[in-house]
């Protein structure tokens, strides 16, 4: 995980130096950061064949909120706990945007 990233900033993982998180990804389609939309940039990455994958992209516009991973965070037998606040994040923002578009009485 790329440090200085919103995803970083989300799971603080517990050894920050190195940003490693292990999670369960297994898919049979995946982005290379060639592919990434000019609007996106990768904030994850595993080892392939080939080169690097993104597993965890987002946004470069930080007015929005737009995060994806290729993992399966909603497994948690499987997946650090750390994931547990993007959980929360992901609802949070979803709560702010709604309140935002909400029409005022």
């Amino acid at each position: 995980m790329a440090g200085g990233t919103q995803l970083a900033r989300i799971l603080r993982p517990t050894n920050p130096s190195t940003f490693v998180v292990h999670v369960n990804s297994s898919h049979h389609q995946a982005v290379r950061a060639a592919d990434l939309a000019p609007g996106l940039a990768g904030s994850g990455w595993a080892p392939a064949p080939g080169g690097e994958l993104v597993e965890a992209l987002e946004g470069r516009d930080p007015s929005r909120f737009v995060l994806g991973v290729q993992c399966h965070p909603e497994r948690t037998a499987s997946t650090p706990p750390e994931f547990e606040r993007l959980f929360r994040f992901f609802v949070d923002a979803a709560w702010h945007t709604t309140r935002r578009a909400a029409p005022s009485a």
